[in-house]
C-alpha cells in the first residue's frame, strides 16, 4: 500500500498561493491539486471578475476594444450566475466587478442575481453600458446596480458608455468613492418642480463634500461637466489627481477652477492636439502630463508649440510630454520643422518665442497604443534588418521607432544638430557648434519608452 504524501501546513499553502495571486493560470492549476490548495486559491481567483453578454463574439470593434489588455476571469451572465448559485461562498470573494449591460431582457435575471450576490463586499465597480439605454433595463436589475453603486464599501467607480444613468445615484456615490471615472456617458437629471408659491424661498441646502481624490474624465461630453459642476453635486474639495480630455476645454477650465487649490497631479489627454490652449494657475500642481496621439505621424502636433510657449509652471512642477504612436513597418526620422534654441534651460519654438519650461526636469515618453499590424513574411525586412517572425518584427520596428523618437526629441528640444545622441564630451554645457557659431547649451533630454495598456486597463 502506497502511503499518501504528508499534507503541507495551511500557512505554507497560503504563502505559496499568495505569491501567485495575479497569475490566474497558476491559480487555476493550484485549485486542482487538492481541497486545501483549492480553498486557498479561490479568494484570489474570484477577487476580480468580468461578466458579459452571451454574444461576446458579436461585439463590435469598439466594444471588444474596451477590455483589450484586461486580464481577469470572465464569463457570461448565465455561467457565472450558475457558479454562484452552486457555490454561494464564491460571490463573497468578489471585490472587483466589471459588468456589461445586457442588450436583451433574457439576460437581466442572471445579471441581477450576480450583482445582488456580490454587491455587499464590492470595493471596485466598472459598468460598461455599451450604448444601452438605462430605461431599457428591468426594474430589478436597475435596483441591483444602483444598490451596488451606493454601497458603503465602494471605493472605485468607473462608468463607461452609459445612457441616462440617474445623476442622483452618482451624487450619492461621490460622497463615498475615492476614485471616479466617466467615459462617454450621459445622465438623467431630476426635473425641477414648479413651486405653487413662487414668493416663498426654500432654505438653501449646502451640498455635502465629495470623497473623490482621483477623477478621470476621458471625454468632453457636456453631461459630464453638468453632473460635476451642478449646484446639487457634492463639493469637489479633495481632488488631488485629475485625468482630463482636453476636448471642450471651456468646461474643463471651470472644473479646474473648482479644484485648483487641491490639485497636485494633472494629465491632459490632448488627442491630436491641433489647437493650443492656456492653462490657468494651479498653485499646488506637482506633476503635469500632456498626452498626444500622433498615430503614424512623426512630428510635433500643431497645438503643442504655442501651448508650451504660454505654459507657466512653478519650479516644483514636473512636466511630461507623452507621445502615443502606432508602429510603422518603415520608420522615418522625425520632422524638424520647428527650429529650437536653448539657453539657460529655457527654450523657444520658432524665432523669438521663449518659454519657461525646465528641460532638465521635462520627461519625454513614448507609448505604443495600437497592436502592430499583420505583416506578410517579407514586409519590412531589408538588407540591414534580420528576417524576423511576427513578434520579433514588432519588437524590431518598435525599437527603431524609439531610437528615432529619441533623436527627434533631442534635436527639437535639446538643440542637438547632429543625428546622434548628445555629445560624449565630459562638459556638455560647453559642447562646441561645428558651424563655428557660439556654443549652445545641450539639455539632457530624458527619453523613456513606457508600456501601457488600453484606457480600461489603465483604470485604477
Amino acid at each position: 500500500m502506497t502511503a499518501s504524501p504528508p499534507a503541507l501546513p495551511p500557512e505554507l499553502i497560503t504563502t505559496i498561493v499568495d505569491e501567485l495571486r495575479d497569475d490566474y493560470n497558476s491559480l487555476a492549476a493550484c485549485a486542482l491539486v487538492d481541497s486545501d490548495f483549492c480553498a486557498a486559491a479561490q479568494p484570489h481567483f474570484f477577487r476580480a471578475i468580468w461578466v458579459h453578454r452571451a454574444n461576446l463574439r458579436f461585439y463590435d470593434i469598439g466594444q471588444r476594444g474596451l477590455h483589450r489588455g484586461v486580464y481577469m476571469p470572465s464569463g457570461t451572465f448565465r455561467a457565472v450566475a450558475k457558479i454562484f448559485a452552486r457555490s454561494r461562498h464564491l460571490a463573497g470573494y468578489v471585490k472587483d466587478l466589471s459588468l456589461d449591460l445586457p442588450d436583451s431582457t433574457n439576460e437581466d435575471v442572471p445579471l441581477t442575481e450576480i450583482v445582488n450576490a456580490t454587491s455587499s463586499n464590492l470595493e471596485r465597480l466598472l459598468i460598461s453600458g455599451l450604448g444601452v439605454e438605462w430605461t431599457q433595463l428591468s426594474s430589478p436589475l436597475k435596483d441591483a446596480i444602483l444598490g451596488a453603486i451606493g454601497n458603503r464599501t465602494q471605493r472605485k467607480l468607473h462608468l463607461l458608455n452609459l445612457r441616462n444613468l440617474p445623476a442622483k445615484e452618482v451624487y450619492s456615490a461621490m460622497q463615498r468613492v475615492e476614485v471616479l471615472s466617466i467615459h462617454s456617458s450621459t445622465f438623467a437629471f431630476p426635473v425641477p418642480i414648479e413651486d405653487e408659491f413662487p414668493d416663498f424661498l426654500p432654505p438653501q441646502i449646502t451640498p455635502p463634500n465629495s470623497s473623490i481624490r482621483h477623477l478621470i474624465l476621458s471625454n468632453g461630453f457636456d453631461d459630464t461637466f453638468t453632473l460635476l459642476l451642478s449646484p446639487d453635486a457634492p463639493v469637489l474639495c479633495n481632488v488631488s489627481k485629475l485625468y482630463l480630455h482636453a476636448r471642450g476645454f471651456t468646461h474643463a477650465q471651470r472644473l479646474l477652477n473648482k479644484i485648483s487649490n487641491t490639485l497636485e497631479d494633472l494629465t491632459l489627454d490632448c488627442a491630436d492636439f491641433r489647437h493650443p490652449f492656456t492653462l490657468q494657475e494651479l498653485p499646488n500642481l506637482q506633476s503635469l502630463t500632456l498626452r498626444m496621439s500622433r498615430g503614424i505621424a512623426r512630428n510635433l502636433p500643431s497645438g503643442l508649440p504655442d501651448t508650451l510657449l504660454n505654459l507657466t509652471l512653478t519650479p516644483r512642477t514636473s512636466l511630461t510630454l507623452l507621445f502615443e504612436l502606432q508602429s510603422r513597418v518603415s520608420e522615418p526620422p522625425w520632422d524638424l520643422s520647428f527650429s529650437t534654441s536653448v539657453a539657460n534651460i529655457n527654450f523657444g519654438l520658432g524665432t523669438g518665442l521663449v518659454g519657461s519650461v525646465d528641460l532638465l526636469r521635462t520627461r519625454f515618453q513614448l507609448s505604443f497604443q495600437d497592436p502592430f499590424p499583420s505583416l506578410s513574411p517579407n514586409v519590412g525586412v531589408g538588407a540591414s534588418a534580420p528576417a524576423l517572425d511576427h513578434p520579433r518584427k514588432m519588437a524590431y520596428w518598435q525599437e527603431r521607432a524609439f531610437e528615432e523618437f529619441g533623436v527627434g526629441m533631442r534635436r527639437i528640444f535639446g538643440g542637438d544638430s547632429s543625428h546622434d545622441t548628445a555629445p560624449s564630451s565630459s562638459n556638455e554645457d560647453d559642447a562646441a557648434d561645428v558651424s563655428g557659431e557660439a556654443p549652445i547649451r545641450l539639455a539632457k533630454v530624458k527619453v523613456e519608452w513606457i508600456q501601457e495598456g488600453t484606457y480600461v486597463a489603465r483604470l485604477p
